[in-house]
């Protein structure tokens, strides 16, 4: 994805996001129900198509998922007027490197490669405006947890394997209702997984005896990944 595309998605969630909540700090009690601002969100299933980038920290090797686009289905389950719960599928194109700890210092990393992660996360959110929008907006705030996988990657021939990774971490959003069905959507999420090494990256290269990893370096790290999508959503 181009500069260019990356800014204008983050642009536009965070125009959303800015737009809600300036509008409900200037909320005012005592409308007349008849010009009131706030409408009931209708209650049903909603399923929400979005696209957005995704940045990966790749960890101090860049061996774990860097940035790419993402794609997602996202599954809402209302538990009453303020909660709701959610199920996401998610595919993000992201690359990688790739360290062969058998070469030298200078030669040993190599890439970054295609390896598209894909992402099955399950969330919990609370509405701030409750069972209401104000003026069509809704913001909400949440959790999220799952599980992230890598397409295998031929390409590595070392130990090296990313894996099924645990996902955890907080998610926000802002729907802006166009009806009782329709809406546009702004999510970010901040997850978090960790990246564990293999036992090779500690032996010393038969060429140049350097390491990839200091003898007593922890054999892993958590990273931090970044996903900000906007999308469409329709209630049933």
């Amino acid at each position: 994805m181009t500069k260019f595309v990356q800014r204008g998605v983050g642009a536009t969630c965070l125009t959303i996001l800015l737009a809600g909540i300036g509008h409900i700090a200037a909320a005012q009690v005592g409308h007349d129900p008849n010009s009131s601002p706030y409408h009931d969100i209708r209650l049903g299933n909603t399923v929400v198509v979005s696209g957005g980038q995704f940045d990966g920290s790749g960890g101090s090797l860049g061996v774990g998922p860097a940035n790419g686009q993402v794609y997602s289905v996202r599954i809402e389950r209302p538990l009453g007027r303020t909660l709701a719960a959610a199920l996401t599928f998610a595919q993000a194109g992201t690359s990688r490197y790739i360290i062969d700890p058998t070469q030298d210092s200078l030669h040993r990393k190599s890439g970054p490669f295609d390896a598209k992660t894909s992402m099955i996360m399950l969330g919990l959110d609370a509405s701030l405006t409750g069972g209401k929008t104000w003026r069509g907006f809704s913001p909400y705030i949440g959790a999220t947890g799952g599980i992230a996988f890598e397409n295998s990657l031929s390409a590595d021939t070392s130990t090296y394997k990313f894996g099924n990774k645990a996902v955890i971490g907080p998610e926000a959003g802002l729907r802006l209702f166009l009806g009782k069905r329709l809406s546009l959507r702004g999510d970010f999420k901040l997850l978090y997984w960790k990246l564990s090494y293999p036992l090779t990256y500690k032996q010393p290269s038969p060429i140049d005896g350097t390491r990839v990893l200091a003898v007593d370096a922890n054999g892993g790290e958590w990273t931090h990944n970044t996903y900000l999508t906007a999308g469409i959503s329709w209630t049933f």
